[in-house]
């Protein structure tokens, strides 16, 4: 299920983020034009999770609503 796969990613990046150290998450990351921090990264990939989430949900009911 797509749910219980995002659940299992979260883990693994909060394991990444954990065991690089709290230091590590103001480095420094250059993406195209942008210049973004480890901390901003994981916020947005923890943002970007949550709607993936409720978006999940939300198709969910709608299956189950046009199913019966």
């Amino acid at each position: 299920m797509v749910a219980s796969e995002l659940g299992v990613q979260a883990s693994t990046l909060a394991d990444l983020a954990d065991a690089a150290g709290s230091t590590a998450w103001s480095r420094g990351i250059t993406i195209g034009a942008q210049r973004s921090d480890v901390r901003q990264l994981l916020e947005h990939a923890l943002h970007d999770s949550h709607h993936h989430l409720v978006d999940v949900a939300r198709g969910l009911v709608e299956l189950r609503a046009t199913s019966t």
